[in-house]
């Protein structure tokens, strides 16, 4: 009882310290709180069991330790051409030519999640094209997925798809959905195979990478966690140290020795990351029967909040 009463007091004070900031129109949400808005919306219309399952599911690919052994900053970015939902070729040596390219792997059309970061990215398209850069999204969906993603949501820039997750494969960010989570998956409407057109359950781990002019590997952003993205502040902050190098090398005209020439390519500072998370390993009843309380008066019930960010 004593678990439980202390429970309902942490949302309590949660839902106090949510009303405080509503009211504070100086208050800016940072885009992880909206992205921690979806899961907890989320977990508002599932049952609990669903939510260990879930829960379990984003344990299995700590344990596997997906992001660690994704291609980091510094590495060589593997060259792609791949068709957008335009039926265009989008070739990354030549986008390379105009400037640093920022390139979004997601999972698909049927992740919440992902379908908001997209958002962002239009949001935030032309902060990244005014710095010269190009933004391409990547996804194993069947290229008629990605063309109604595209046109779902207005977006601007191209959406490829990397069917057999050849290219994601290559950033070593690929993984197989295990059997236990596969039903509950499918009765969300997350038919892995039939939106990737094969009988393979492999997704990659979403990941947000900046490459450099020189084919490089600049910033990456990858978390065990699918819920947890990339700010899209840090990847314009990300480019932005891009311009700022090629401004400052173009004014100044420095020449280099071939030995600076040939040195590993210089890491930029990282912003820290603000994951923002709540503890939701510790879930129970409460947080269901509390949804309105944590959230205000003024919020969407959780199955229309969701549906904003759900395509069929």
């Amino acid at each position: 009882m004593g678990g439980e009463s202390e429970t309902v007091e942490r949302f309590e004070s949660r839902s106090s310290a949510i009303s405080a900031m509503e009211e504070d129109e100086t208050y800016l949400k940072t885009f992880q709180e909206e992205m921690n808005e979806i899961m907890e919306a989320f977990y508002a219309i599932v049952s609990e069991e669903d939510i260990r399952e879930y829960q379990r599911f984003v344990e299995s690919i700590s344990q596997r330790k997906i992001a660690e052994g994704a291609l980091q900053p510094g590495s060589k970015a593997p060259d792609f051409e791949m068709e957008d939902q335009d039926g265009e070729m989008v070739i990354l040596r030549e986008l390379l030519k105009k400037g640093p390219v920022v390139l979004v792997f997601y999972r698909g059309k049927w992740c919440p999640h992902c379908n908001r970061h997209i958002m962002a990215m239009q949001e935030y398209l032309s902060k990244f094209e005014a710095k010269g850069a190009s933004m391409v999204c990547v996804s194993p969906m069947l290229p008629d997925g990605t063309h109604y993603l595209a046109t779902k949501r207005s977006l601007n820039f191209p959406i490829c798809s990397d069917v057999g997750n050849v290219l994601a494969r290559k950033y070593n960010i690929t993984f197989e959905i295990q059997p236990f989570f596969r039903d509950s998956m499918v009765r969300w409407g997350e038919d892995i195979p039939l939106h990737n057109g094969d009988d393979t359950w492999e997704v990659p781990l979403p990941a947000t990478y900046v490459i450099d002019t020189d084919g490089r590997l600049l910033w990456s952003f990858i978390d065990n966690d699918p819920a947890i993205r990339a700010d899209p502040e840090e990847i314009l902050h990300a480019i932005s140290t891009t311009s700022a190098r090629e401004t400052f090398s173009s004014e100044m005209k420095l020449s280099f020795d071939a030995s600076v020439e040939n040195s590993p390519h210089p890491e930029i500072e990282q912003i820290p990351r603000r994951k923002d998370m709540f503890n939701r390993r510790h879930l129970s009843s409460t947080f269901k029967t509390n949804f309105k309380k944590l959230f205000g008066k003024k919020r969407d019930p959780p199955s229309e909040f969701l549906s904003r960010y759900l395509l069929p």
